[in-house]
């Protein structure tokens, strides 16, 4: 089952495909792009998944990167 990166949303579908790569489109969260989750439809998913929202959010996502806000608004 594939899910969104971005919410963990299963409205994903295949939006572009083609020889070079394909392109995924979430109706939930309206991501587009090459990666979504896939994942084993029997096991629960709610349990495993951290939006990354959350992490940027709740600063983990910085401290794990290196990146920290200042270098962000500097590029």
């Amino acid at each position: 089952m594939r899910r969104c990166m971005i919410c963990g949303s299963e409205e994903v579908s295949l939006w572009l495909g083609g020889s070079i790569g394909s392109l995924y489109h979430c109706t939930d969260c309206h991501y587009v792009g090459p990666i979504v989750l896939e994942t084993d439809a029997q096991q629960p998913f709610a349990d495993q998944f951290v939006s990354f929202w959350d992490l940027v959010e709740g600063g983990s996502f910085w401290s794990e990167t290196g990146i920290s806000n200042q270098m962000l608004f500097q590029m």
